[in-house]
């Protein structure tokens, strides 16, 4: 996300927690755990030393090299890669015990696989020690990358797990998982590293997933929800060219908004993921997102409850044994700070006002910002909104997203002075990976009075997928960087 050369404006990514079923759990920023922060990690004892014949007398963290422990461990390289053995949560002795020391230490994980496996694999640290930040990949025989995650494999940070990562992997043969500092990975910040960075590994199996032979009305994967703040991961494989897949997707619970996500890397899988939102029992599409995963989520605001079918394909309509991609799914409360539109409102005298939060950039600059979300209640419906300046030399900016959500509209927008002498315009993006979806930056805007109209492409309207979100900026300065909703 971008912002007004500024500072960020609360669309915080949200915190997952594993559960034990399949489904996880979330929280929100201001429960954020600890475990992210690369400031450097403590090394315990200082210096080495020590007699030793054998690693096990070192330690963790701690190797035997000639008669002396040292800091380092063994499995540095595919070559000197541990087994690992797919387990289970419920089993102490499915967790392996690895540390990251000394700076810079990569770890080596290898797994046998049959081929055709979905798994997970998850990293937990020291949650009281925010040095402590991992990220695990999972690469290929020859090196290539198949998928990694640094927190959740949607994104965001994890609560009770440090990172969990998703993948399929195709074929049978050796793959490798590997777990670093993020630092390390990113070769950015101080890397942390220690004999008391230690993690705990899991693989396990994920047996959640589509299957064949499948249909719209014959899904053989399901969701329930029947809480919030609880993520459901499910994998797909499109066996053959234009395969679509089908989720059953039943949500008890209403005015909650629903989100749709997908792995945030798929480097080793061939799959440009679609995912589409469909009414169960009439076939109304409620949302058609592309690059689901990759380019953002899907996201539906306060969600009645019922039954939909999650549609999954290949934007290109591809298939093969690699095109796989994962689905999560979750709801959480509407975030209120974006206020609705209100009816009737479809010329500038029927404009809603918006509310403007004053603002101040690190370096003294003043601007404010409107929070503003819209339906296109029936077909050739458009929205006018009212907004002022207070700036001599005011600067104007607005973003509005709706199909990188996944909606079903692409608004144009445009701005016009108080003599309804129209300012600019800008045409929404019907691509669902096109991120923003309509934006304009750095109107002039001396003191005075504006109005915003978001006029709906035919055809649009009437459909609960019609939806649109936007930020308005009114800025005293020119505007360099900025942020979409």
């Amino acid at each position: 996300m971008r912002v007004p050369n500024l500072l960020g404006l609360g669309l915080g990514l949200l915190l997952l927690s594993t559960g034990c079923d399949g489904d996880e759990k979330i929280s929100s920023d201001d429960e954020s755990p600890e475990g992210s922060g690369d400031d450097g990690g403590g090394s315990g004892e200082d210096g080495d030393g020590g007699e030793c014949s054998s690693d096990t007398e070192c330690g963790t963290g701690r190797i035997c090299e000639g008669d002396t422990c040292v800091d380092g461990d063994r499995n540095n390289s595919t070559d000197e890669a541990a087994s690992l053995l797919f387990g289970d949560s419920s089993d102490p002795d499915s967790f392996i015990t690895g540390s990251i020391n000394p700076v810079g230490d990569i770890d080596y994980y290898a797994i046998e696989a049959d081929g055709g496996e979905f798994i997970r694999v998850a990293t937990y640290t020291d949650e009281e020690d925010e040095t402590k930040d991992t990220v695990v990949s999972i690469i290929q025989d020859n090196g290539k990358l198949v998928t990694y995650a640094n927190g959740h494999a949607a994104g965001g940070g994890v609560t009770d797990a440090d990172s969990l990562v998703y993948a399929y992997l195709p074929d049978a043969g050796t793959y490798y998982v590997v777990v670093q500092d993020d630092a390390t990975w990113f070769e950015e910040g101080e890397e942390s590293a220690g004999r008391d960075y230690t993690y705990e590994l899991l693989l396990s199996e994920w047996t959640a997933n589509t299957g064949e032979t499948d249909a719209f009305d014959d899904p053989r994967a399901g969701i329930e929800i029947s809480s919030a703040y609880s993520w459901s991961g499910r994998g797909a494989l499109l066996e053959t060219e234009g395969d679509v897949d089908y989720i059953a997707l039943s949500l008890g619970i209403s005015g909650y908004d629903l989100a749709i996500d997908g792995n945030y890397d798929l480097s080793g899988s061939d799959a440009d993921p679609r995912v589409r939102l469909i009414d169960a029992n009439t076939g109304e599409v409620y949302g058609d997102k592309r690059q689901n995963g990759l380019a953002g989520r899907f996201w539906f605001p306060e969600m009645p409850s019922g039954d939909y079918i999650i549609e999954v394909s290949d934007a290109d309509g591809g298939g093969g044994s690699a095109h796989w991609m994962f689905v999560h799914t979750l709801a959480v409360e509407h975030d209120d700070n974006y206020i609705w539109e209100v009816e009737s409102n479809d010329e500038s005298g029927l404009a809603n006002a918006v509310t403007h939060d004053p603002l101040t950039t690190d370096s003294g600059g003043e601007y404010s910002v409107a929070r503003i979300e819209g339906l296109a209640d029936f077909e050739g419906d458009e929205d006018w909104f009212e907004l002022t300046s207070d700036y001599e030399d005011g600067r104007l900016v607005v973003c509005l997203n709706s199909t990188w959500y996944g909606a079903t509209t692409a608004p144009t927008i445009e701005v016009y002075d108080s003599e309804g002498n129209l300012l600019a315009e800008e045409a929404g993006d019907a691509d669902s990976a096109a991120y923003p979806t309509a934006a304009m930056s750095n109107i002039e805007a001396p003191t005075g009075t504006y109005h915003l109209r978001v006029l709906h492409p035919e055809g649009a309207g009437g459909q609960a997928g019609d939806w649109y979100r936007a930020l308005v900026f009114v800025a005293s300065f020119e505007v360099t960087d900025y942020a979409c909703p």
